[in-house]
């Protein structure tokens, strides 16, 4: 099992959203296969996202679904995310 549509996406253990999309960039021809997640973040979460944010894709330690965790990161920023940014993520 990996990430996959539907799978939460976790602030400070607090549910904020869901997993809309998981794809990959590259194939055969290319050097390097880049995954992409695409996330919907619930209206009234959207303003706690700042351009600091660390987006990991976090595993269970045991059988069970796979999710986003989100976290600040240091230095923080003042700007926040905007809608459709492109934001660089980590896999735990």
């Amino acid at each position: 099992m990996s990430l996959a549509k539907g799978n939460d996406v976790i602030y400070s253990g607090l549910t904020i959203g869901e997993v809309k999309e998981v794809g990959k960039i590259g194939g055969a021809s290319s050097a390097e296969i880049t995954p992409i997640v695409t996330l919907i973040i619930k209206k009234e979460y959207e303003d706690i996202l700042y351009k600091d944010a660390i987006f990991t894709i976090k595993s269970p330690l045991f059988v069970g679904d796979y999710w986003v965790e989100v976290s600040r990161g240091i230095p923080r920023s003042q700007d926040k995310i905007v809608k459709g940014e492109v934001i660089k993520g980590e896999n735990e």
